[in-house]
């Protein structure tokens, strides 16, 4: 699934979930999912504070320069936008420095090549405070397919290739000081060249075929992950601190 931005991503999560069309009784009951539909309609007030939901799904594509064009929400919800201007391929997105009280937003752009080829987008930064039509800036190039895209403990972002066996892992270092005017290019993605010191490919990682990165729930990154090697860890920050490599991001 592909979103522009992260505000949108939300309302279309809770217009999912109310858009349900009326249901009548004597589906409901043939029908388990009609009754489902049935029971989260008659109840829409109480569980999602909105007196009626959609009647029907929203018609689409929109290609409106304008985003908040894409959706239809139910009465009483209001739909701002975050961006207009991310890259139409935009996909996963980590909130930076945190998830409370975030000012940016990194995403990945999950836009598939093969070999090399340092034009292509690979991750955007957007401003949440600065203006939808231009508070985009792309800080790295030449990852292909990027998904997903995850915040470290240690202030760093890892983001991986979803592109089958020749898929990488890379780690971003300090985020915030790239820019657009001079993005990081990965010029070599089997050999991870970067000219940037500041993008590294973690090549101890394996190669990820897909998006099986996550952090568990004491924020530990586990690489569960189908390899050329079979490979599956997870990485303890206890054991990253007693070793003396948490602070330096060695992965």
């Amino acid at each position: 699934m592909r979103y522009k931005m992260s505000g949108i991503g939300v309302i279309i999560i809770l217009s999912g979930a109310m858009g349900y069309s009326a249901v009548s009784s004597a589906d409901a009951e043939q029908d388990f999912g009609a009754g489902m539909e049935h029971e989260l309609e008659a109840q829409s007030e109480k569980l999602f504070v909105i007196v009626r939901p959609l009647a029907t799904s929203a018609n689409g594509p929109s290609t409106a320069p304008d985003n908040t064009g894409a959706l239809e929400v139910a009465k009483s919800l209001k739909v701002s936008v975050v961006s207009n201007v991310t890259h139409a391929q935009a996909d996963m997105i980590t909130l930076w420095p945190n998830d409370i009280n975030p000012t940016h937003a990194f995403v990945c752009i999950e836009n598939f090549f093969r070999g090399n080829d340092s034009a292509r987008f690979s991750v955007q930064r957007v401003n949440l405070a600065g203006d939808p039509n231009g508070n985009v800036e792309t800080i790295v190039k030449g990852i292909s397919s990027c998904d997903p895209i995850k915040r470290t403990l240690w202030g760093t972002l890892v983001v991986g290739e979803e592109v089958g066996p020749g898929g990488g892992f890379y780690e971003i270092m300090d985020p915030m000081s790239l820019t657009g005017a001079a993005p990081a290019v990965i010029t070599d993605r089997a050999a991870g060249t970067s000219t940037d010191s500041r993008v590294v490919k973690r090549k101890a990682h394996g190669q990820p075929q897909g998006a099986a990165h996550r952090r568990g729930e004491r924020g530990a990154l586990e690489g569960v992950m189908q390899a050329q090697k079979p490979l599956a860890g997870k990485i303890d920050p206890d054991t990253l601190l007693d070793a003396g490599l948490l602070k330096d991001s060695a992965l």
